[in-house]
């Protein structure tokens, strides 16, 4: 064990000459040794009190060293009556009873070469000392990886003992991102190997990737760093600003939308303020646009929705008038053939703005778009009523064609009242006095034909944004997210 017990030590009682005293009459005493290893000024290695000193005479049987260092230790006795002596007693190496790394070998391996710092393994006696001169010859000591994992490191690496050492030279180690090995030492002699205790060395683990690269647990090689992602050798990937990520679990990150604050730093995709969901497309409640702006309030959002409706219904029954008064035997004028030409021009600039890149110029073709087709800006919509998407803008769009027959039940009723005249003063009046003033506003047109009037000017102010919104509910963009494409 770690424990040594000292050999018997007799201690007596002497002259001034130094010379035993066989009678010794003066009282007992009692003795306390200390034993201490030479030349150091530590604290004493072992403390023996209270040992009876009968006759002038003590047998000392109980001093143990705990775990001694090989060399040489002082052996101090006295009493409070005799005074003290001392000796020296000799702590040798005992038997062999472990084995001891005392060189380890390098922490990280780059799965190619043998390790840059191979290790160095002792034989030592149950105190830690070092045995310079096994009994047994010929002794050698084995080496495998552990843990072992597909047969990564199947060969075993051996050592001869040679000047009170083992010396490895060829160990190499195929180690796994994330897992730590080490190396198990043991005696190959079988004579021995039950008797003395195996060892281990300090945890050896794969190199460090680049700063460019990221590793998966369990891979033996680093992985370049894929499009949109921050690596910093770790297995972790972070997003760059701009890219989004759908899980932690992907490595696939996708490019976000122009004008969408996709944020970088870190693990999933992460919207800036105003904005949420897949690629950040989407605006948050009170928020609105491309990007998403914050909302004013909502009653300026409803205000700004009824002014935009009744000004494009002033609009549409302006327009009907004009055309209702028309006649149908005659040519059409210039003017209105001029104004269909000028709304017309007004949409293509409004198409070509979608075309050309922002500036100055797209704004205006923009704006030539807006006064020319009937449009209510998506942005007042998604202030005043939260959660607007794209198939609500299309539906509210397909349901502006039904103006023509608000339109046209307007007209036919002003047609009938005679320009909201009382039905008392239209009894007064002479059926063909009505002709006249039918045939004055509607050029005497039937009630069908005045519908069909109403539904053409309505679908020709509101064609470019029908057509827009169709495109918008059919445009499928592909993205792959790391789990296949998704539409």
């Amino acid at each position: 064990g770690l424990e040594v017990r000292l050999q018997p030590v007799t201690v007596f009682a002497a002259d001034i000459y130094k010379q035993h005293l066989l009678q010794y009459a003066g009282p007992m005493d009692m003795l306390t040794v200390e034993a201490k290893m030479t030349g150091t000024a530590a604290s004493p290695n072992a403390t023996l009190q209270n040992v009876p000193m009968i006759m002038g005479q003590a047998v000392i049987t109980r001093v143990s060293l705990y775990a001694p260092t090989v060399g040489e230790y002082q052996l101090h006795m006295h009493t409070s009556v005799l005074g003290g002596a001392s000796t020296v007693v000799w702590v040798v190496e005992g038997d062999v009873a472990q084995l001891a790394v005392i060189v380890q070998p390098s922490r990280k391996t780059n799965n190619v070469n043998p390790l840059p710092e191979q290790p160095v393994v002792q034989l030592q006696d149950s105190a830690g000392n070092a045995i310079q001169e096994p009994t047994v010859l010929h002794l050698e000591v084995a080496a495998s990886v552990l843990p072992q994992k597909d047969d990564d490191n199947p060969n075993k690496f051996e050592a001869s003992f040679e000047n009170g050492r083992f010396a490895f030279t060829d160990i190499k180690v195929r180690a796994r991102h994330g897992i730590p090995y080490h190396l198990h030492f043991e005696l190959n002699d079988l004579h021995v190997n039950g008797t003395v205790a195996p060892t281990r060395s300090r945890d050896i683990v794969i190199q460090d990737c680049e700063s460019k690269q990221y590793f998966e647990f369990g891979a033996l090689e680093c992985i370049d760093c894929p499009s949109g992602a921050q690596c910093n050798s770790s297995s972790v990937l972070l997003t760059v600003p701009g890219y989004w990520r759908l899980d932690a679990n992907t490595k696939t990150f996708v490019k976000c939308l122009k004008d969408v604050p996709c944020l970088g730093g870190f693990l999933t995709g992460t919207c800036g303020t105003g904005h949420k969901g897949p690629l950040c497309d989407v605006c948050v409640e009170d928020y609105s646009g491309r990007p998403c702006t914050a909302c004013e309030s909502k009653i300026w959002s409803y205000i700004m929705i009824v002014f935009i409706i009744l000004f494009y219904l002033a609009v549409v029954i302006v327009i009907v008038h004009f055309a209702m008064k028309n006649n149908v035997y005659q040519n059409k004028g210039l003017l209105s053939i001029l104004k269909k030409m000028f709304i017309t021009y007004l949409q293509l600039l409004g198409i070509l703005g979608r075309v050309i890149p922002e500036s100055t110029v797209s704004m205006v073709f923009s704006f030539a778009q807006t006064a020319s087709t009937i449009q209510i800006p998506a942005p007042a919509l998604q202030c005043a009523f939260a959660g607007v998407s794209t198939f609500t803008m299309f539906y509210v769009y397909m349901f502006l064609p039904s103006i023509a027959l608000l339109v046209g039940l307007g007209w036919l009723y002003y047609d009938y009242s005679l320009g909201f005249m009382s039905s008392v003063k239209r009894a007064a009046m002479h059926p063909i006095q009505r002709r006249k003033w039918r045939a004055r506003h509607n050029s005497g047109r039937e009630p069908w034909l005045v519908m069909i009037i109403c539904i053409n000017c309505v679908i020709y102010l509101v064609y470019p944004t029908l057509i827009t919104e169709i495109t918008k509910v059919n445009a499928c963009s592909t993205f792959d997210f790391g789990y296949g494409k998704m539409r």
